[in-house]
């Protein structure tokens, strides 16, 4: 299983084709678009990341990965990955049940933990503003 829909590498999905493919979770899709173009300077760029992954929209600041969406069908999944001193700040906050389980659940690597959030069209508006929280702590300066 892959954490997005379009994983042949040679097929760069068009705009179209990911908002077909989100389907009614396109508007959490564009609502953390908005959001980080709002509040950073980003970059973006379709990128492929292997079979296991597919095709994502990076999202970058200052050169670095700030985060990424991964198309589905009738969802997208979130990518951020956190450090050691980002996850102890997140662990100082009062998150939504999923967003906390998720980031238990995860593995600890050399990077940190690469957190995967899947939205569906009923994702609580609470666990959107979890990840825009995250985003933030992401997006600090150590």
């Amino acid at each position: 299983m892959s954490y997005g829909v379009f994983t042949d590498k040679a097929q760069i999905p068009t705009d179209a084709a990911i908002a077909t493919a989100v389907g009614e979770a396109l508007r959490h899709w564009q609502t953390l678009i908005d959001y980080v173009n709002s509040h950073y300077k980003t970059s973006q760029e379709l990128k492929f990341y292997g079979v296991n992954y597919g095709w994502a929209l990076r999202i970058k600041k200052s050169g670095k990965a700030l985060l990424a969406l991964y198309p589905g069908n009738d969802y997208f999944t979130v990518l951020v990955i956190l450090n050691s001193n980002q996850l102890n700040q997140v662990m100082q906050l009062d998150l939504d049940p999923y967003i906390m389980t998720t980031i238990q659940q995860a593995s600890l690597i050399i990077e940190g933990k690469w957190l995967f959030f899947k939205i569906t069209p009923a994702s609580q508006i609470n666990i959107m503003h979890n990840i825009e929280e995250l985003i933030k702590i992401r997006a600090s300066k150590k």
